[in-house]
């Protein structure tokens, strides 16, 4: 079961151009299948949006450019929860200088 950093390490290695779109979803399919059960919530609610994302841009609902803004934000925002005992993020500013594929 893939953990929320996992999750937004590969998303970023997509945005980067570092891993294809299929592989992208293909790995996030067989890594987060049953991401209810993890009792992750914000793990749970990040794979929940990028699976909408995806589903939009296979129906043709957004353009791959369309599809690249969106899941930026999921890697360039980050929520901190006071009540866990452990933190992990990356600053925004490193998120944002990867070279972002067709997003212009």
């Amino acid at each position: 079961m893939a953990r929320i950093s996992a999750i937004r390490d590969r998303l970023a290695s997509y945005l980067a151009g570092e891993l294809a779109l299929a592989d992208f979803n293909q790995w996030l399919a067989a890594n987060t299948w049953n991401i209810h059960q993890a009792g992750e919530p914000d793990a749970e609610e990040l794979v929940y949006a990028i699976e909408l994302r995806l589903a939009e841009h296979s129906a043709g609902h957004l353009t791959t450019a369309d599809l690249n803004r969106e899941l930026l934000t999921f890697v360039a925002r980050y929520t901190i929860d006071l009540d866990r005992s452990r933190i992990t993020t990356k600053s925004s500013d490193e998120i944002l200088r990867i070279p972002l594929l067709a997003v212009a």
